[in-house]
């Protein structure tokens, strides 16, 4: 069992404004992976089967990737912004759903 001495709570009580930014910056970066996660229904077995997958074109890879981290981005902001990225998305989403189904 640990417990932290009276120097590291002093240290500690010193620091607080910084500690606390800090585990408040942890829980923003945390909320927006999390955010991201559902959105994107990920999943580690399910990424481990895309990785799989897209050897064979290394490029939508890289691109889905592109696209996930400018995704995780615009959840953060403004709302103009985020209806601009919905109808970028519904226009890109469309036009792959008619290439598969040629």
């Amino acid at each position: 069992m640990f417990s932290i001495t009276e120097a590291g709570e002093a240290h500690l009580e010193e620091n607080r404004d910084m500690v606390e930014r800090a585990l408040e910056h942890l829980e923003r970066v945390s909320e927006k992976m999390a955010k991201a996660r559902e959105w994107f229904g990920w999943d580690d077995d399910r990424e481990r089967r895309h990785d799989r997958d897209e050897r064979r074109n290394p490029e939508l890879k890289l691109l889905r990737r592109r696209l996930r981290a400018a995704l995780a981005e615009i959840l953060e902001a403004p709302a103009d912004k985020q209806a601009e990225a919905a109808s970028i998305l519904k226009d890109a989403a469309e036009a792959l759903e008619t290439l598969v189904k040629r």
